[in-house]
């Protein structure tokens, strides 16, 4: 990204997300909330004025999203065919969710593209859908292909409008996504990237307001990325991670970060737990393994063709000795590109 694109990017969430952030602000004020500033993480937490935030967290019964009685909503901010963790992982979770419930208990919100270009710049093989029936499809059909098939019929997707934006690498909300809930299906809501959702887009009614309980779950690392900018990266990093903060608080009731990594957002309500899980599929494999009495010095690592969440780890093992001494082999695969090297 070129210096001029950084600078774009820092002015972008001054100036067009700082009013998302006055809104939220508003929304507390609104309802009874009063914020006073954390001296010790730089942070705003909120304190509810009359207690009813607190009451409601109290009220086990409420929290509860193991009740098959409950309707649980979960908006993510990618879809299939773009194989990301914000496309996959939510849409399993959204699957798992049915066992044990009535039809349609699920409902799983993804982006759309309207823009055939957008479109293009993200889905492999040419992919391209002009209908949202079309998409939802497709991603039903991912679904019966790894077995999965009641869960499918079980689950309703609802698709909101978005638009890709080329600096943020994301798909962003261009339209107010509530709109879609009403309010008889607003029980729980699961905000896949909480703060991605509302960077630029603030809901009409707020999220803690509309939904009994509102979960966010934290995936990306987001100030990594903007601290691995040029000249700019200060700046970008020192905005984006207060804005954040005001963001996620005023839309979550719970806060779920998927690594202690990932920046701070509220003490009284945040708690660090991989919720993804692992496919039975995979752990059958070692345990067949096992069995077999099968040894073997094959390890497999699955990570994303990307040098922060994969690739580094070669220049890892380059630095052990232990696979230095045993000259083992580490090879690596992608869809763009193979390499095996011996160390």
């Amino acid at each position: 990204m070129s210096a001029i694109q950084v600078l774009n990017f820092s002015l972008l969430l001054a100036l067009v997300c700082f009013p998302g952030a006055a809104s939220a602000e508003g929304h507390w004020l609104k309802h009874g909330h009063i914020m006073s500033y954390d001296t010790q993480h730089g942070t705003i937490p909120y304190v509810p004025k009359d207690g009813s935030r607190l009451k409601k967290l109290a009220n086990a019964a409420q929290t509860d999203m193991g009740l098959s009685n409950r309707h649980i909503c979960i908006v993510t901010t990618a879809s299939l065919p773009w194989m990301t963790g914000t496309s996959i992982n939510p849409l399993m979770r959204a699957a798992m969710l049915t066992e044990g419930r009535q039809n349609r208990s699920v409902t799983l919100f993804l982006p759309f593209l309207p823009n055939l270009e957008d479109q293009k710049k993200i889905f492999p093989g040419g992919i391209t859908f002009v209908e949202k029936s079309e998409q939802e499809k497709f991603v039903k059909n991912w679904l019966r292909k790894i077995g999965l098939s009641k869960h499918a019929e079980k689950m309703k997707i609802v698709f909101y409008d978005g638009t890709y934006n080329k600096n943020f690498g994301s798909i962003l909300p261009s339209e107010d996504i509530i709109q879609h809930i009403p309010k008889e299906e607003a029980d729980i809501c699961i905000l896949e990237e909480p703060e991605h959702i509302n960077w630029l887009k603030t809901p009409s009614t707020p999220w803690t307001t509309h939904f009994e309980h509102v979960v966010g779950i934290i995936h990306t690392n987001y100030l990594a990325y903007s601290s691995n900018f040029t000249i700019f990266s200060r700046l970008l990093t020192f905005l984006l991670k207060r804005f954040n903060v005001l963001v996620v608080r005023s839309c979550t009731d719970k806060i779920i970060k998927l690594s202690s990594t990932i920046q701070f957002f509220a003490q009284e309500k945040e708690t660090v737990c991989n919720v993804h899980g692992v496919r039975d599929h995979f752990l059958e494999i070692g345990k067949g393994c096992f069995k077999s009495g099968e040894k073997s010095k094959k390890v497999y690592f699955i990570g994303k063709s990307l040098w922060s969440k994969g690739h580094r780890v070669t220049n890892i093992f380059n630095q052990s000795n232990l696979f230095k001494s045993l000259s083992l082999q580490f090879s690596n695969f992608s869809t763009f590109w193979h390499q095996s090297t011996t160390f």
